[in-house]
């Protein structure tokens, strides 16, 4: 009995090393793929809009009306976009 349950035990091991191995190599191999990098200096449209309306933003005091307009107006365009962040941060 005692034979057989190291047997398993080394079994288990062997695929449990065998699979760390494998998802290593997969793993190290999605992070080497390396993305463009955009020029230096360009930004996407998105973030053009979104640094107009936070520079429109801090023109107002914060309990203005015309603020509140400019805060939401952030706020739909981070969240159209899909930028969690810009959301957390606006709102």
């Amino acid at each position: 009995m005692n034979s057989t349950f190291q047997k398993d035990v080394k079994r288990m091991f062997r695929s449990t090393f065998v699979y760390a191995v494998v998802l290593s190599s997969v793993c190290g191999y999605a992070v080497g793929q390396e993305t463009p990098a955009a020029p230096a200096g360009a930004i996407d449209e998105v973030s053009r809009q979104a640094t107009a309306l936070e520079g429109e933003l801090g023109k107002y005091k914060d309990s203005a009306p015309e603020a509140g307009e400019a805060l939401f107006k952030l706020t739909e365009l981070y969240y159209e976009h899909g930028r969690v962040f810009g959301v957390v941060r606006s709102a």
